[in-house]
């Protein structure tokens, strides 16, 4: 590889993550369902002849009612899992990266996402008094009324919610010193940069994870050729088209090799999983490409830390 299309090393680059990047602070969770039976776990022990506390058992509050809850569930799912594919994790908390050219499209879709949530909490409040009385017919004597908190405890907890802030820097810090360097705020200011410096070198090693992982996937699939091989999963191709999607934002560090993985990893979505579902020629010339690439990025991965 010539010098030119060697990688930026990730040193002080402070600056730059600061002008692409914003943090998020993201969260999105569900109320717990599940609550601990000790009768249950007491009267089961008796039976088995074991110690009270050998087995634990919970029970789901409001079994029969799994449909709405099961809806909540996965829009938090998959609102996890939309802000996983845009976002690069960062040290502080539970605080992620985001490229300046993904804002846009992650606050739309966050207010989706929360619009979405809303319309679900709207709902279980209307159904809270019916699934409440239909779980005491189900649970019978396990039925317990201090299981069931007030509702507005219950949508609190289904929430979907991102706070954003910018990068801070050593620069951020000012001095009111007339004409005077305080060393004390010089510290600080190196050790905010160096603080920042270690999320980004992580970020940046995170990115290429990512894409180790999926092309992984990919290849393992793409190796597939024959039917004895296995069931030919089709996943790898909308993960690999989302990173792709993504990664001119994502690559934050300006890494050139992204742009080249990018490139060659692009042909491996030249056919659709349905058109290389029967198509052993295709996948064979698309196999044999996934190998190399995929070794290419092991290596490099493998050597990010040496």
């Amino acid at each position: 590889m010539t010098t030119k299309n060697k990688p930026k090393k990730p040193e002080d680059q402070v600056d730059l993550v600061k002008e692409r990047c914003v943090l998020v602070l993201f969260g999105a969770g569900y109320y717990n369902w599940k609550r601990r039976d000790q009768t249950a776990e007491r009267e089961y022990s008796e039976s088995k002849g074991v110690k009270k506390d050998t087995f634990e058992t919970k029970k789901n509050i409001f079994s029969g009612a799994d449909a709405l809850l099961n809806d909540i569930k996965s829009l938090v799912n998959e609102t996890r899992a939309f802000h996983y594919d845009l976002t690069l994790p960062w040290q502080h908390g539970h605080s992620a990266a985001l490229a300046n050219g993904l804002v846009p499209l992650y606050r739309e879709k966050l207010a989706s996402f929360q619009n979405r949530m809303d319309l679900l909490n709207d709902q279980l409040k209307v159904e809270w008094p019916t699934m409440k009385q239909n779980a005491k017919g189900i649970l019978g004597a396990s039925f317990r009324d201090s299981d069931y908190p007030p509702i507005e405890k219950v949508t609190k907890n289904n929430y979907i919610k991102a706070n954003y802030q910018p990068v801070g820097t050593g620069s951020d810090i000012r001095s009111t010193l007339d004409g005077a360097e305080d060393a004390a705020l010089t510290e600080i200011r190196a050790e905010i940069n160096a603080d920042v410096q270690l999320a980004f070198n992580a970020a940046h090693r995170a990115l290429w994870e990512r894409m180790y992982e999926v092309l992984k996937v990919a290849n393992k699939n793409l190796q597939k050729i024959n039917s004895d091989d296995g069931r030919f999963r089709t996943e790898w191709y909308d993960n690999l088209s989302s990173l792709l999607t993504s990664l001119d934002h994502l690559n934050i560090s300006d890494d050139p090799r992204m742009a080249e993985i990018k490139e060659e990893a692009e042909v491996l979505l030249k056919y659709s999983p349905e058109a290389l579902t029967d198509d052993t020629y295709h996948r064979q010339e698309l196999s044999e490409k996934a190998d190399a690439l995929f070794n290419r990025v092991s290596g490099i991965f493998g050597g990010l830390d040496k």
